[in-house]
């Protein structure tokens, strides 16, 4: 009951329902009466005043109330900080490959009165790779929480509210190096400003890279025969002779002959003989090019000779190809062999050649390399050889060719057509 004169303050509880705009104004109806509604008509709403029959209500009141959310307010605006931190292993400050190192991502959103929204990315740089999983400290309040993650990269989006600060700290494993220097590794992390521009923050460290070069690599290539055909690249450890010598010297594992030029129909393969001389052991990644075929005018002086050359590495060293890796312990030899497929010699004049062209890259890897990471120790070995046209005369020296004449019997020159008669 209410005294006459009086008032009493009373506690309407409201239900949104079906609120799809929960940030702009609303409207809100409240009834009063002396008695409850009445059951209404079929035409007539029931509210304060109630419907009009004997057993309507003499006194009763609807208001209508428009309802305005508070200010949203403004953000502020964001600092980010970038931080790394060395672990038990590192002495000095000196970092080298295997050692782990930690670094930080600070977040802080100073004044405003509304959360912002930001989006952090940190893209990890060569030479390093996740080793745990990122930390994450706030205080205040974020949304999300989780931080995105892959083996590359890692993130967060989200609100977070004025005068919040938040910590993400994460483990990093330096990857081998190599030549002997000191490679700085440098981090960036980027942010998105209230103002929808960009923030950055970097931190850095320098590595001390082992004393480790493709100098002390002995490579050899040439040609081989097996004894059996192979469709990819083969790797064998046959022991290989140390000594630097010459192709027409070389020998395989028992079966296999070094030999000058390809032969349509025999098992020719391309070999790379590979030795480690480094103190310490080594993994080798190699990436074989296809073989290309070009046609040259023949050369009686050298037609059969192959030729290793080291040439200028491309612009391009990443061409995304497989890399072929090797682990190669100290004085430790292998060959990989690489199958050479027939060319087409439909278009071959008889004074051209065709000469064959087999390339491949080489590089030194660290644990987690799954392509070359450094230019600078990369190397590109090139072989070229010439496709050799069959004999086609009745011996078995090597003169016993189509620009020879040929004989029927010792002393006996042959009398009869042959398959580059032009006649």
């Amino acid at each position: 009951a209410i005294p006459a004169g009086g008032f009493r303050d009373i506690a309407v509880n409201t239900l949104a329902v079906m609120n799809k705009t929960p940030d702009a104004a609303h409207w809100m109806r409240f009834m009063l009466s002396e008695r409850p509604a009445v059951k209404p008509t079929a035409t007539t709403p029931a509210d304060g005043r109630g419907p009009q029959h004997p057993n309507g209500y003499r006194f009763g009141e609807t208001e209508d109330y428009l309802q305005r959310p508070a200010p949203q307010g403004e953000p502020g605006t964001l600092e980010l900080r970038k931080g790394v931190a060395f672990g038990a292993d590192v002495t000095g400050n000196i970092v080298r490959p295997g050692d782990t190192v930690t670094y930080t991502i600070q977040l802080a959103h100073i004044g405003g009165s509304a959360p912002a929204a930001t989006v952090v990315s940190d893209t990890l740089p060569s030479g390093v790779h996740l080793a745990g999983r990122p930390q994450v400290a706030v205080d205040g309040r974020i949304s999300p929480v989780t931080v995105h993650v892959d083996p590359t990269s890692l993130g967060w989006a989200g609100l977070i509210d004025a005068g919040t600060k938040v910590q993400i700290t994460f483990p990093v494993k330096v990857e081998r190096c190599f030549g002997g220097v000191q490679k700085e590794i440098r981090n960036v992390v980027y942010a998105r400003q209230t103002d929808g521009t960009r923030i950055s923050a970097d931190a850095a460290f320098k590595v001390h890279c082992l004393e480790l070069g493709l100098d002390n690599i002995e490579i050899r290539r040439y040609l081989a025969l097996r004894e059996r055909a192979i469709e990819d690249a083969v790797v064998d450890e046959p022991g290989v002779d140390a000594d630097p010598i010459g192709a027409a010297a070389l020998t395989g594992t028992g079966d296999e002959n070094a030999i000058a030029g390809y032969v349509p129909g025999t098992h020719t393969v391309v070999r790379t003989v590979v030795k480690n001389n480094n103190a310490t052991a080594v993994t080798l990644g190699f990436s074989f090019e296809k073989i290309e075929w070009t046609v040259v005018a023949a050369d009686p002086d050298n037609g059969d000779n192959s030729r290793t050359t080291t040439e200028e590495m491309p612009t391009d060293t990443n061409d995304g190809g497989r890399i072929l890796r090797i682990h190669l312990e100290p004085g430790e030899s292998k060959t990989i062999d690489l199958p050479i497929s027939n060319p087409d010699r439909s278009e071959v004049a008889p004074d051209q050649e065709l000469q064959g062209l087999s390339a491949v890259k080489l590089c030194l890897l660290g644990e987690e390399d799954r392509i070359c990471p450094d230019p600078n120790v990369l190397r590109r070995l090139i072989v070229r050889f010439l496709l050799r046209r069959s004999d086609l005369g009745d011996g078995p020296d090597s003169t016993n060719h189509f620009g020879v004449a040929m004989d029927a019997y010792p002393g006996v020159p042959a009398n009869f057509p042959v398959t580059n008669d032009p006649t």
